[in-house]
């Protein structure tokens, strides 16, 4: 999650990951992702977005890429 790579960022930062992958449920609302020192190094991709709303919520916070299995839906124009 991304509030355990802000506790782990030393040793996520040692593999140099070029993508980290999380659950956006678990992404706490409290958290400010532009703290996450080693956000700026690796791409942020939030997997099980199933709504446009919810991915503009998750992209304006910080979040790099959407994974969906609801692809409809991300892409329905208003």
């Amino acid at each position: 999650a991304a509030s355990d790579v802000y506790k782990r960022q030393d040793e996520v930062k040692a593999v140099e990951p070029d993508f980290i992958y999380t659950d956006h449920h678990i992404i706490p609302l409290d958290c400010e992702l532009a703290s996450i020192e080693i956000l700026a190094d690796a791409t942020l991709v939030a997997y099980e977005v199933g709504s446009r709303e919810l991915g503009h919520v998750l992209l304006e916070r910080g979040v790099d890429m959407l994974e969906t299995f609801e692809i409809e839906a991300l892409l329905a124009i208003d």
